[in-house]
């Protein structure tokens, strides 16, 4: 090869190199001062933060509880969003903005049932803001309904609160005072001597559609500061022309006292002979076979026309339940 074409290629390759060097040049000079810039917009620490929900709960008057922690993490959170996930996948966006968490801190944080409507919120998870900067979204946690078990998923009585006219043929004044978990929700309180005991001056709901082969638990909570006091909880069975075909007491006149107890029974279907179950604290019953409509109705009475003090009644339910449970009668 001549000495010539060998200078022309080492020529060509010290080109090459110096535009690719050149072209590298180029690139820091516009992309450096860019990143520099962009990072100052982020926090490092904004990577090491760990949000842990440690449980998530349902209390008596439907409200969810959430108790969360910050393990890890020094950043200032601006905002938690806590995402809420029904049966269906659709997704609730709740933001709380105060309360928030430091490192190594605990809180509860309460999202009210009256926000979340009549949604059947399954799973819940949280997401942290830093300013304008979305965090990770941590795994969803399922609720853990209330001990107790009253709310509002499942309950016929929509207007489990008494605070709305639809669900309600006849109601009086509601109270707000500490329900059974020591949270505060409305309840009827009666304080009328009713010295004739008459149902008429009970709270009595609308017309609650059922289906005669269908079975049902019925429930109230009920406290009173008398014990002399008669309390009474009743159902109402009308057919499909609304004529009433049956009267059921749940509840007579059993001495309640100040703590709140759950009255409960059954309404089984209409092809079973008896529908006594031993694990209600009430009367149960077998449906009637022309049933279509229930309502429900409760009170109290006492002879002494002096007597004032009250007898509280809260979270009426009507549940429709597998009618399996009468396979085995107690």
């Amino acid at each position: 090869m001549k000495r010539g074409q060998v200078n022309i290629r080492i020529i060509a390759i010290l080109l090459g190199i110096m535009i690719i060097l050149t072209s590298l040049i180029i690139l820091m000079n516009i992309f450096i001062p860019l990143v520099k810039e962009k990072s100052k917009l982020i926090d490092v620490n904004f990577f090491w933060n760990t949000i842990k929900i440690k449980e998530v709960s349902r209390s008596l008057s439907g409200d969810i509880e959430i108790d969360i922690i910050r393990e890890r993490g020094k950043t200032n959170i601006s905002q938690l969003k806590f995402l809420l996930y029904d049966d269906k996948s659709n997704v609730m966006n709740f933001t709380k903005d105060d309360l928030i968490l430091q490192e190594l801190e605990s809180r509860t944080y309460v999202i009210n049932s009256h926000d979340i409507g009549s949604k059947e919120v399954e799973m819940i998870s949280v997401v942290p803001v830093f300013d304008n900067i979305v965090g990770i979204i941590y795994n969803p946690v399922n609720i853990k309904n209330s001990p107790l078990g009253v709310t509002p998923k499942n309950n016929l009585i929509k207007d489990w609160n008494m605070q709305s006219d639809d669900d309600w043929e006849k109601k009086y004044r509601t109270t707000l005072i500490k329900d059974p978990e020591g949270n505060e929700e409305y309840a009827y309180c009666s304080k009328e001597p009713n010295p004739e005991c008459n149902i008429k001056s009970f709270v009595i709901s609308s017309l609650v559609p059922i289906s005669a082969d269908k079975s049902y638990k019925f429930s109230i909570w009920i406290k009173s500061e008398d014990k002399n006091k008669l309390n009474y909880f009743y159902a109402y069975l009308y057919d499909y022309q609304e004529n009433l075909i049956s009267k059921i007491i749940f509840k007579d006149s059993k001495i309640d006292n100040s703590d709140w107890v759950k009255w409960e029974g059954y309404l089984g279907p209409n092809n079973i002979e008896d529908c006594e179950k031993a694990e209600t604290n009430g009367k149960d019953y077998c449906n009637k076979p022309d049933s279509k409509f229930v309502k429900i109705s409760f009170g109290s009475c006492t002879l002494d026309l002096k007597d004032i003090n009250e007898t509280c009644f809260m979270y009426p339910k009507i549940e429709e339940v597998n009618s399996n449970i009468f396979n085995s009668i107690n």
